[in-house]
């Protein structure tokens, strides 16, 4: 039993370490208080609106501006900060895939994003990422045939539109084999053969579960999450992505990109003068 005892209190010093080490929990002589997003969010949101417009006390106004700044923090994360972090993975995935790893730009409007939003991007851009790196962008060669350049390129933009954030991701890659999801939805009787079926009507197939272009199942976008699941993350967080279909690049591929939307709900909008304005 002694050394049943020395074992077990072995093991909860290996949790407290954890703890404090690891996790940022402070110990009981140094009290920490924790309380649930959504109650923080609640008082962020009524102060802000509450305040909004008001004449406050000079006094009453540093307090107010100090607290929001201490729940702000905690609160939000910069867009710029999530997509450093996202786009890490792709020299890796250039290596893997014999690729160059493509130059990324996002544009907006000071976008920043509650935890909700966060979890939201990275489960739906991870994927498209990965998903350009593996089916869309070309080598370098193959791109240098089609007199592009071998350095391939990835565009996110987005832009509140009242009540909704809209967001466009495009690379300019190969595109999207129209041809290709033609006959894989026949041979799996998806659509039939005596349809004629418009080019954006058969590109919407990429949604259905379980739907692949490639010829064999790949280790970087071929396995678990497809644009099934995608759709799905968004639609729980009350969006939606289409797909945008551009011109017939070469025959059977034509160039796409995904139109997304959210509530902006999940999001907040940095003032130019560095100030933040509540949804």
């Amino acid at each position: 039993m002694e050394k049943d005892l020395k074992e077990a209190e072995r093991i909860v010093g290996i949790y407290e370490k954890i703890a404090r080490e690891k996790l940022g929990r402070i110990s009981a002589t140094h009290r920490q208080v924790e309380f649930h997003v959504e109650l923080i969010e609640g008082l962020y949101y009524d102060i802000c609106h509450t305040t909004r417009g008001r004449e406050l006390p000079a006094d009453v106004l540093s307090m107010v501006d100090r607290l929001k700044a201490t729940l702000h923090v905690k609160l939000f994360k910069d867009v710029d900060q999530v997509f450093a972090d996202l786009v890490e993975c792709l020299p890796v995935l250039a290596r893997d895939l014999h690729k160059e790893t493509p130059r990324f730009e996002l544009h907006h409007s000071g976008i920043l994003l509650t935890e909700r939003a966060e979890d939201v991007f990275r489960r739906v851009f991870v994927h498209l990422l990965r998903n350009s790196m593996d089916h869309g962008l070309e080598t370098a060669p193959e791109r240098s045939k089609k007199g592009k350049e071998p350095v391939g390129h990835i565009r996110v933009s987005m832009q509140r539109d009242g009540e909704r954030l809209h967001l466009v991701y495009e690379d300019d890659g190969r595109g999207l084999h129209i041809a290709r999801i033609r006959d894989i939805g026949l041979a799996r009787g998806l659509i039939s053969e005596d349809v004629n079926y418009t080019a954006a009507a058969l590109a919407e197939l990429i949604f259905d579960s379980g739907l692949s272009t490639a010829n064999q199942v790949s280790d970087i976008s071929g396995r678990g999450v497809g644009m099934d699941a995608v759709r799905s993350f968004l639609q729980d967080a009350g969006g939606g992505i289409t797909i945008q279909l551009g011109e017939e690049k070469e025959p059977g591929f034509f160039a796409l990109r995904f139109l997304i939307d959210l509530p902006f709900v999940l999001f907040e909008e940095r003032l130019p003068n560095g100030g933040q304005r509540a949804a």
